[in-house]
């Protein structure tokens, strides 16, 4: 006897791998941005020789405020990813 349970079209599960590699790359980069802005705030040697070298003039309070808005937007993303994952699981679930 064949097995019953319910089988989802392949395309589904391409798009689950797509969306989990997408949002593993989002978490990726916000881990990269946390690292940074927490080099904003400890004033790590990378950044002063940087600015010792001209290549960034920018204050760190501008640092670290875009640093924050970079941060925001990638955690929006990341979530907004999640809750489709979650919903299409949901559906297909159904």
């Amino acid at each position: 006897m064949p097995d019953q349970s319910p089988t989802l079209p392949t395309e589904h599960f391409s798009r689950l791998e797509g969306l989990k590699r997408q949002s593993d790359q989002l978490a990726g980069l916000s881990a990269m941005l946390r690292e940074r802005s927490e080099g904003c705030e400890l004033g790590r040697d990378s950044y002063d020789a940087r600015k010792a070298k001209g290549v960034d003039k920018r204050s760190r309070e501008q640092d670290r405020e875009e640093v924050q808005e970079q941060l925001e937007k990638i955690m929006s993303k990341l979530d907004e990813q999640k809750s489709r994952r979650s919903q299409e699981e949901k559906t297909l679930g159904q």
